[in-house]
């Protein structure tokens, strides 16, 4: 470590490093990322920090030096108490530092990639229906009817439909893409593995009641 940063340990949080991602949320109970509305209020976006304090995510792009990394540590650091002391001069590792104490890591089921054909924009997505659109320039969170409806065609110099079109070519080769884009899209979400389970042991178990009164009429 630098000298500069041994001098600023005394207020930067020095507690051990998780090696492991865990869901990054002000809401503890929180085990997964929460849903957005279809339509951002006013159809205006997310920054970094609403878009944490909606859905408990950030992206790994999103460092923890950067600007929005740190306007979400400190954001986090409040809501449990906590004044970030002397914040303003510490250095990379010192936030890394307080995005593991603060519990401001990236979530392992959330995920992102670059978007073919558009410099800087980045599709982000994570369970429960969450997919949006990162927009260069303005440093904001689309959802996909906030795209759907124009509010990234002028920085794309694209209209809404091309941009759908791209996201949605991206989902062949991303079925857990596909499965959020569907979902914030307006579509029901996938019945999971064990309500599909349950549905198919009701439907034998019925089968077999069935089968049973049959014989019992025949006798």
């Amino acid at each position: 470590a630098s000298s500069a940063s041994s001098a600023s340990s005394s207020s930067a949080p020095r507690s051990s490093v998780v090696t492991h991602a865990t869901a990054a949320s002000s809401n503890p109970s929180s085990s997964k990322p929460k849903s957005l509305p279809m339509v951002s209020p006013a159809g205006r976006g997310y920054d970094g920090v609403e878009l944490f304090k909606a859905v408990g995510v950030v992206w790994s792009f999103t460092t923890a030096s950067s600007t929005d990394g740190r306007k979400i540590i400190r954001v986090v650091a409040e809501s449990k108490g906590s004044s970030l002391v002397g914040a303003s001069n510490w250095l990379k590792d010192e936030w890394e530092a307080a995005a593991a104490k603060y519990g401001v890591t990236r979530d392992t089921a959330s995920t992102h990639d670059t978007v073919p054909g558009m410099r800087g924009f980045r599709l982000c997505w994570a369970p429960n229906g969450v997919a949006v659109l990162y927009v260069p320039g303005v440093r904001k969170f689309y959802t996909m009817q906030d795209v759907a409806n124009g509010a990234a065609d002028a920085k794309a110099e694209m209209p809404a439909a091309e941009i759908i079109v791209i996201i949605q070519k991206m989902c062949t080769m991303r079925p857990d893409l596909a499965e959020s884009f569907r979902v914030a899209m307006g579509g029901a979400p996938a019945p999971s593995a064990s309500s599909k389970a349950a549905k198919a042991a009701s439907a034998a178990s019925s089968s077999e009641a069935l089968a049973a009164s049959e014989v019992r009429a025949m006798m």
